[in-house]
């Protein structure tokens, strides 16, 4: 349990101090062999990940879209945000809510970082350009999203 704590702590100083990317973070995770949190997940029982952790391998794997929402969620701050999806009628996904329609309930738990290390991070993220394979940034980058699933329309 410690290490998952030591690994969401170092993946903020990792991104704000150090530069690395959450690419880079997650390749580093999986090198230095730390649990993902997957992983912890289905050893407690709350998610059945049975399927994906057959190969104890797996165990270690990080994907780049987990150090981002680690980074971007407030949970870290010590603060509870609920009703943040919404099931999709007859299409089986969840939608995302609109932060206004959240509920956040502040101070439920000690912070794992500080507000300072937090807004650093997430500055950090928002100063990254969205470049293509040929370093070209779409002049649609961000704007277009599905209107069902509410998710960022890409250029392939």
């Amino acid at each position: 349990f410690l290490s998952s704590i030591l690994s969401y702590l170092s993946t903020f100083l990792l991104y704000i101090h150090i530069g690395f990317g959450a690419h880079k973070i997650a390749k580093l995770f999986q090198k230095e062999q730390i649990p993902s949190p997957s992983w912890w997940q289905y050893s407690r029982g709350e998610k059945d990940y049975s399927k994906r952790l057959e190969n104890p391998e797996n165990k270690y794997n990080w994907s780049y879209t987990v150090i981002q929402v680690i980074i971007k969620n407030p949970v870290y701050l010590g603060h509870t945000i609920m009703c943040k999806t919404e099931s999709v009628f007859k299409v089986g996904t969840f939608k995302k809510i609109p932060d206004a329609d959240q509920i956040r309930v502040d101070n439920t738990h000690g912070p794992l970082v500080s507000q300072e290390i937090f807004d650093n991070a997430n500055a950090k993220i928002l100063s990254r350009k969205r470049e293509d394979a040929s370093g070209n940034v779409s002049i649609f980058s961000g704007l277009i999203k599905c209107g069902t699933c509410g998710k960022a329309m890409s250029q392939r």
